[in-house]
């Protein structure tokens, strides 16, 4: 650096600070944070947060003490003395940028990593290093300290894609901010300076280092006793290997996300950057329930086939549970969406529809081989299971208990497929379902979510 544009730079910086206050860009609030919506189940419990980031924000209150004494020893010591910029620090960064010919060294204050976060790109040259010191300023002269601090911690990256405390805490150690231990603490806090070469899951040894080094600065600062700084360096922490906490239910949430996409013009904005809070009827424990039914069920068959799963509640249609494949990340096609044949387990919507019309529990139809012919389809001739037929006569109650075919298809032909087709309409089906003797053998294709939601009647 030349000595003509060192004196320059100086020369900014001092005009920056006299400068009257005002906020950055020209804004007459608070910096325009994009907030990330929330789903939560019918318990109030969080699903997932949709971003296309990481993030959770929360409240300086909700993260413990630990956590913020731990950032601030090894991110800005002096934070709460300097009024966003920290002259000793930056008079060391300038001797060594010196030194090196080139900008090499920050010296950057929280203040100063907070509004580059908001306002500018992670480019290290001299113009932008002298926006950052102008809105480092407007925000210290616009918030207070404990508001700065709150908006770093919710913004600042510490890897696996995690941005803010929150979303790091859920990430790493499977808990709220709010929780964390001293030791989880200093661990994370360890991260922001390399959080791809730190990260515990991964550099397990290379975290407890930079742990420790927090830990004796925050002993150091006396922000802890070196007792206190012994026990959390000797706690035995397990950082998560697997990062799988924003992927619960993902299925429904990508439901979810479509409605959004499909019935608001900005839709995706919305979900992305105005702090929706979301409430659905999934509950996550019958959510956990059935996605372990489901594997279990598809392993004790073969474990290649895939399958879904969807649970109502009958008494108002709420979905309680869905699973639209074994395995999201293999495969996001669900599978509770899929129009399938349902087979006999359409039955039910014909002997529903006779009985409303007439017929009773009781009444007879005889397990025969019979023909019929429809206009503009091959001639039909419905056979039992195995292709046989039972020869004899069945009352309708033990007829649909053994799942007759030819007793179905005879039942069906008494009462007409557009009355079948009404029944099962009125009962919830909405795919389009063909007027054929065969639809009472289920050949026309619904999906699963209609069968669980006309099963409820």
């Amino acid at each position: 650096m030349s000595r003509v544009k060192f004196l320059v730079t100086i020369g900014l910086i001092i005009q920056i600070i006299m400068l009257p206050g005002c906020l950055p860009l020209g804004q007459e609030g608070p910096p325009d944070v994009p907030i990330p919506s929330r789903i939560v189940d019918v318990n109030n419990n969080l699903i997932t947060t949709v971003s296309q980031v990481r993030t959770i924000p929360v409240d300086l209150d909700n993260i413990a003490p630990e956590m913020q004494q731990a950032i601030v020893a090894i991110e800005d010591d002096r934070f709460y003395q300097h009024r966003g910029i920290d002259f000793r620090g930056l008079g060391r960064a300038i001797y060594q940028n010196i030194r090196a010919g080139e900008v090499a060294q920050g010296g950057s204050t929280i203040s100063q990593q907070l509004a580059k976060n908001l306002y500018l790109g992670p480019e290290r040259t001299l113009d932008r290093k002298i926006r950052e010191l102008f809105y480092t300023i407007q925000l210290e002269r616009t918030y207070t300290k404990k508001e700065i601090l709150n908006m770093y911690l919710n913004h600042v990256y510490f890897g696996q894609g995690a941005y803010g405390v929150e979303a790091a805490a859920r990430t790493y150690f499977d808990k709220s901010a709010s929780e964390l231990s001293l030791g989880e603490s200093a661990m994370l806090a360890g991260l922001p300076r390399a959080p791809s070469y730190y990260a515990p899951t991964t550099n397990f040894e290379g975290a407890k280092e930079r742990q420790e080094v927090v830990l004796r600065r925050m002993a150091e600062l006396q922000m802890i006793s070196p007792e206190r700084a012994r026990e959390a360096r000797e706690e035995h922490l397990e950082p998560r290997a697997k990062v799988d906490w924003f992927q619960q239910a993902p299925y429904f949430v990508a439901e979810i996300i479509k409605h959004f996409e499909e019935n608001y013009p900005d839709g995706m904005e919305m979900l992305y950057t105005a702090g929706l809070r979301i409430q659905t009827t999934l509950d996550l424990n019958l959510q956990r329930a059935a996605e372990n039914a489901l594997q279990q069920g598809l392993d004790n068959v073969n474990k290649d086939i895939n399958g879904a799963l969807v649970a109502i509640d009958p008494s108002n249609g709420y979905i309680k549970a869905m699973v639209g494949g074994r395995d999201w990340q293999s495969s996001q096609f669900n599978r509770t969406l899929a129009r399938l044949q349902p087979g006999s387990a359409f039955k039910p919507f014909l002997f529903t529809a006779a009985l409303d019309s007439g017929y009773t529990a009781a009444s007879t139809i005889y397990c025969s081989p019979v023909t019929y012919t429809q206009a503009g389809s091959e001639p039909y001739t419905p056979t039992d299971h195995r292709g046989g037929y039972h020869h004899r006569p069945f009352i309708l109650k033990q007829a649909l208990a053994i799942s007759d075919n030819v007793v179905s298809v005879k039942l069906a032909d008494m009462i007409g497929p557009e009355t079948l087709i009404r029944y099962a309409k009125a009962m919830g089906i909405e795919s389009p379902l063909r007027p054929f003797l065969s639809l009472a053998l289920g050949t026309s294709e619904v999906t699963p979510l209609e069968m669980a939601v006309a099963y409820g009647p």
